[in-house]
């Protein structure tokens, strides 16, 4: 049995905002919080703390995690704390978060968002284990609204935003530091292969929202994009696309192979729009028209076909106002 010194805990026990908010979780999460209706965001920093002591001094539980409790305030300040240790993780795996480029913070981000808005979606492939283990992060916050109650930015617009969103994340779940750093270390397996395809949609054209959503389209009906990654405010459609795509738990060579096969649908697309309204024929004509024709459409930059439209429209116009 653990011995503790019975110190009475006070404000000043609670060091800095991370642990405040880690300890606020803990005692959310198990429904031993004074005042569980309240949004975090309205409370300031002193409140909080004063919240999570007053939730301690009416705990009254057999056992919080290493054996029988003397129900005093103080003793359940220890043992969660001891919790609140084991859940730290390093400086350097913030620092890796930090480093990595707006576009691999997006995807990290909507990975955690993913959490409140379907938690128990998963993906076949190589990275499996990564899912596996954010569906168990999950298992450690409260259930309902999650970032509101923590002043967690949902949306957040900046680089600088998503980093402070990932890690205030982290800061605040109990899992433990190991667990924690297991979840950066399989993300970190997808950065490779999300390098390799830096510029897989470029040739998808932000603005262009009739392409956007059949690209969107396209990769649903292959069961790749994902509906519950929100388009967040700031954020186009094609975002979406990209970050779908790149948390895509498949190997290199198949997301090459997709990525080939939806450029040749769209291709077929665009050829089969072009033929809406329009009617196929064939005739023969001498060779030295069509070398005439060939000269025609070379100093008027038209195909064929554009050519003698023009030619019998004209006609046509002719015929009528005569």
């Amino acid at each position: 049995m653990h011995t503790y010194s019975q110190k009475k805990i006070s404000i000043e026990d609670l060091k800095d905002e991370q642990q405040t908010l880690w300890f606020y979780n803990f005692l959310l999460v198990r429904g031993w919080l004074n005042n569980p209706s309240t949004p975090l965001r309205s409370f300031s920093e002193l409140n909080v703390k004063t919240e999570v002591l007053r939730s301690l001094e009416n705990i009254n539980v057999k056992s919080i995690a290493f054996g029988p409790s003397r129900n005093a305030p103080e003793t359940a300040f220890n043992e969660i704390n001891l919790l609140y240790n084991a859940s730290v993780i390093q400086n350097s795996d913030y620092a890796f978060i930090k480093k990595l480029s707006s576009r691999l913070k997006f995807a990290l981000w909507m990975h955690i968002r993913q959490l409140e808005i379907d938690p128990e979606i998963k993906h076949d492939g190589l990275n499996v284990r990564l899912f596996e283990l954010r569906f168990k992060l999950y298992q450690y916050l409260p259930k309902g609204p999650l970032y509101p109650r923590y002043a967690i930015n949902s949306y957040p617009l900046t680089v600088e935003e998503h980093t402070k969103a990932i890690i205030q994340f982290l800061q605040i779940c109990e899992a433990s530091s190991e667990f924690k750093t297991n979840y950066i270390s399989k993300f970190r397996e997808l950065i490779p292969d999300i390098a390799k395809f830096k510029s897989a949609f470029d040739w998808l054209v932000e603005s262009d929202t009739y392409q956007c959503n059949w690209a969107a389209n396209y990769m649903k009906f292959r069961g790749i994009y994902q509906e519950s990654f929100p388009i967040e405010p700031g954020r186009s459609l094609l975002d979406s696309i990209v970050v779908s795509f790149d948390l895509w738990t498949t190997s290199y060579e198949a997301k090459k192979l997709f990525l080939f096969e939806m450029k040749r649908a769209w291709s077929t697309k665009k050829s089969r729009d072009k033929q809406v309204g329009k009617k196929p024929f064939s005739f023969v004509m001498s060779k030295k028209v069509s070398k005439m024709l060939d000269n025609l459409i070379a100093d008027n930059g038209l195909s064929k076909s554009e050519f003698v439209e023009n030619l019998i429209a004209d006609a046509h116009r002719d015929k009528i106002e005569h």
